[in-house]
């Protein structure tokens, strides 16, 4: 790789929001894929609903581990950062359902607009809560 590339690489990649929204995009699209993965083979075989709870805990804990070791380059805390991560999971959830329902079922906005810009929000929140609270270095 040309040394100049490298340089920009390195500078780029060492900004954590940078990480955090590449990570984000790996984990939204294996987390896609494993529900796919899961869906083809348990179809009809268990409910719908399991077949997603049991996607969105797997991609979550994975999503974890590539934030704790790849974004915030955090050592230790594991239990402590993973129950904080799960409270954030449920509550991203929560937010963005209320508000989905709001928007398209109350305000009768077009659905993938509305998830778009809610995913949008709560993705940046997020990076700040993730920052300054669940990956914290000094709690």
């Amino acid at each position: 790789m040309h040394p100049v590339l490298k340089k920009t690489v390195l500078v780029v990649w060492s900004k954590s929001y940078i990480r955090y929204f590449t990570i984000g995009a790996f984990n939204t699209v294996s987390g896609f894929a494993l529900f796919a993965v899961l869906n083809q083979f348990l179809f009809g075989r268990v409910r719908i609903g399991l077949i997603l709870f049991i996607a969105t805990v797997l991609s979550n804990t994975l999503a974890f581990v590539w934030q704790k070791y790849f974004v915030w380059k955090v050592s230790g805390r594991f239990r402590k950062q993973f129950f904080k991560f799960a409270l954030i999971c449920i509550l991203n959830f929560s937010v963005n359902l209320a508000c989905l329902q709001y928007l398209v079922e109350d305000r009768k906005f077009p659905v993938y607009p509305s998830q778009i810009g809610i995913v949008s929000v709560i993705s940046v929140i997020n990076f700040y809560v993730l920052k300054k609270w669940t990956f914290h270095t000094n709690d």
